[in-house]
């Protein structure tokens, strides 16, 4: 079997041309590098996320993808993505690989992205610009601190690194479920009537209408503002639980 600065290849190339999905998955102490060639132009799905030492340039993107993930090793620049694209992941959750080493700017966001996943990307730190207005699910990495613009209207996951300490909209989209602060952030918010999961950063200080329909809170340990009763709950030193039935 080739090797492949170290690791083991898979000649996998040339892909057949009708291919529509290829998910591929190496166990995470196996450096195993596939060579995908050209990506066939019908290809939807593009999953190399539990292919930790895949860095390989994927050439220009297919403009049929909707769907593309990548592993913690991946560092090319991706180029413009496809305007029909609605998921990009970036990075994995192998026990040994909990981050993604991808520093490259994104460019435009594609007007059909549903979900945008830097949650373990440590070194991004590019301003995202205009965010879709189809957007359901941003979650963002470590570093990131950059404005974020108008938050799509129906956003249901925000998710914000350590380092971000942008002001937000004072209304959160009425849409949110999950709202989970980074650290260091400490601007003044509106939760909608439809939260269920709440994080409060270690930072964060300022008065928060808790609602009734939250059912998963984490205080951070500095918050110097009373909680109040909320039904079912458990009171700790640290966390703050709703009991769900």
């Amino acid at each position: 079997m080739p090797f492949w600065d170290g690791a083991i290849t898979h000649i996998l190339a040339p892909l057949p041309r009708g291919l529509e999905t290829l998910e591929l998955s190496a166990h995470p102490d196996t450096r195993v590098h596939p060579i995908l060639g050209q990506l066939p132009q019908c290809l939807r799905v593009l999953n190399l996320q539990h292919v930790a030492a895949f860095n390989s340039a994927l050439g220009p993107l297919p403009p049929s993808l909707t769907s593309l993930s990548l592993g913690p090793r991946f560092t090319q620049p991706l180029g413009e993505l496809p305007r029909g694209l609605t998921a990009l992941t970036l990075g994995t959750v192998f026990p040994e690989h909990h981050f993604s080493h991808y520093d490259h700017p994104l460019g435009r966001l594609p007007c059909a992205l549903r979900v945008l996943d830097l949650e373990i990307c440590d070194n991004f730190n590019h301003p995202l610009g205009c965010l879709p207005a189809t957007l359901r699910k941003l979650l963002l990495g470590w570093t990131y601190n950059h404005p974020l613009q108008t938050l799509p209207p129906a956003l249901e996951v925000l998710v914000l690194g350590h380092d971000f300490q942008q002001e937000l909209q004072p209304h959160l989209p009425d849409t949110l479920r999950v709202f989970r602060m980074g650290e260091c952030f400490n601007a003044p918010v509106m939760l909608p009537a439809a939260l269920e999961d709440l994080r409060i950063g270690d930072s964060y200080t300022h008065l928060l209408d808790l609602r009734p329909s939250l059912r998963h809170v984490y205080v951070g340990l500095s918050y110097p503002r009373p909680l109040p009763p909320l039904p079912q709950t458990f009171v700790s030193d640290v966390l703050l639980f709703r009991v769900v039935d």
